[in-house]
């Protein structure tokens, strides 16, 4: 933020900073341990709201990152009821930066990064239109293709119905080596008729995967991260 560095209270602005941030902490802390709405008690807290009073509409890119936080705070606050929401917030920011992109890079190559909820490429997340079925019709519009990655991990301590879930793609994982699965290649061999799926267990998951994505990416077994901060 250019514009904020040179600005005469700058001091003022990073003192506040550094006080809403060490709040915030507090406050992801303090959810670990209570039922609390952690975006709200953001939101108005009086350390956090004293940092956003620094920047109005003349602090163009300060102002923009605090209401897209806002706004998407607001959404994670309703998850539940608003995932209708947060699908159409997502769709309408890569629709914003496709438009854009495209007028000075036409036919571009798009990588996004999401979660696989919203990455199917036929699959409705909860009756929603999605990224995934989004990129998919838009790549079919340019007579060009939609690559949808699904990541899995192989290996999961805890809930035995979760890793029931994971099956059986994830029985193909390896515990110091990344796994590809091609599945378009077992799509192609399900349409000549050579291969079948009816019957299998756990059907439904394995169509609705093959239905949805190109290619499964299975990382190796991994352990507890050491940080690499430390947070006051």
């Amino acid at each position: 933020m250019e514009k904020s560095k040179n600005r005469k209270d700058i001091l003022e602005i990073s003192k506040a900073w550094d006080e809403a941030k060490k709040q915030t902490i507090t406050l992801y802390r303090r959810e670990i341990d209570e039922d609390i709405q952690l975006f709200e008690e953001i939101q108005k807290d009086e350390k956090f709201v004293a940092f956003t009073n620094y920047f109005d509409e003349n602090d163009t890119i300060a102002f923009q990152i605090l209401n897209d936080l806002s706004e998407s705070w607001a959404i994670y606050t309703n998850y539940r009821k608003s995932h209708k929401d947060r699908v159409k917030l997502i769709r309408r920011n890569f629709w914003e930066q496709y438009l854009v992109n495209e007028q000075s890079n036409p036919n571009s190559k798009y990588f996004i990064k999401i979660g696989s909820l919203h990455a199917g490429k036929k699959d409705l997340s909860f009756g929603n239109y999605d990224i995934g079925a989004l990129t998919e019709e838009l790549a079919q519009l340019n007579n060009s293709k939609s690559l949808n990655i699904c990541i899995k991990v192989g290996y999961y301590d805890g809930d035995d119905e979760y890793k029931k879930m994971l099956m059986p793609f994830t029985n193909f994982a390896q515990l110091e080596q990344w796994t590809i699965i091609d599945l378009s290649s077992i799509q192609s061999e399900i349409k000549s008729g050579k291969l079948s799926i009816i019957g299998i267990k756990n059907y439904n998951e394995v169509a609705k995967t093959l239905d949805n994505y190109d290619l499964i990416i299975i990382p190796p077994n991994d352990y507890d991260p050491t940080p690499n901060y430390t947070s006051q």
